[in-house]
């Protein structure tokens, strides 16, 4: 289910009375800056976004997706190459993203209108990397190892 509508979409971007743009093409930006913002809160949150076994979208994520939409018209209306244009686009493009970069290292969480935070994906990005330095000191050096790196799985 998509996060914001065509209608949201065309009141953010003044397409309002545009028939030159159509539902079909607003709704492909809609399920790109979906995906988009998927794959950038998959990083910290298990998709799609549930407290308790409750799916629902969080107030920020909509307006993320509404603004991302909006830009991704913008951007598709008034490329870099038009001239006599605002390209404000590009300075909310960078607040949304920035925004998602913020939800995706945690600072900042993604809470119902509960207060209650979105479950969190097991697939995190590791906080750092195994090395000799950080090995446990009191493991059996003499343990036989479970895996090498040539298994095959």
């Amino acid at each position: 289910m998509p996060y914001t509508s065509v209608s949201n979409v065309r009141t953010n971007s003044g397409f309002t009375s545009s028939s030159l743009v159509a539902d079909a093409i607003i709704e492909a930006k809609i399920t790109y800056a979906d995906s988009l913002i998927n794959a950038k809160i998959a990083q910290r949150y298990t998709i799609p976004l549930a407290v308790a076994g409750v799916t629902s979208t969080p107030k920020l994520i909509e307006m993320l997706s509404l603004e991302m939409s909006t830009v991704l018209m913008l951007m598709a209306q008034y490329s870099e190459q038009a001239q006599d244009t605002d390209k404000g686009w590009e300075r909310r493009l960078k607040v949304v993203q920035d925004t998602l970069d913020e939800i995706a290292n945690g600072k900042v969480k993604l809470v119902n209108d509960s207060g209650a935070e979105y479950g969190r994906s097991s697939t995190q990005i590791p906080a750092f990397y195994p090395t000799t330095a950080s090995r446990e000191d009191d493991a059996d050096p003499h343990a036989p190892r479970l895996f090498t790196m040539n298994d095959v799985y």
